[in-house]
């Protein structure tokens, strides 16, 4: 997703936050829906406090996170490598 943001902005200038939706919106067919956050946590306290001391095996394989609403609800899930990579 970000490669595809990042060659719109080399052609593209977005000084407001209005014009930088807009890059992102044409960057994608079909558009996606733009959100601006107000506000935005800190979490990384609550890893801190769930990390281990000796490091699990597969530790440092590359993971893809994703940040959600449920019911009004902060929710995240995260799984090892996105699906149909190699």
């Amino acid at each position: 997703m970000f490669s595809r943001i990042a060659t719109a902005m080399r052609q593209s200038q977005a000084p407001t936050p209005i014009e930088l939706a807009e890059v992102i919106r044409r960057s994608y067919n079909p558009a996606p829906t733009v959100v601006f956050l107000h506000s935005v946590a800190n979490i990384s306290h609550a890893v801190d406090e769930r990390m281990v001391k000796d490091f699990p095996s597969g530790v440092t394989r590359f993971r893809q996170f994703k940040f959600f609403l449920q019911d009004g609800v902060p929710m995240f899930s995260c799984r090892v490598k996105p699906h149909g990579n190699t």
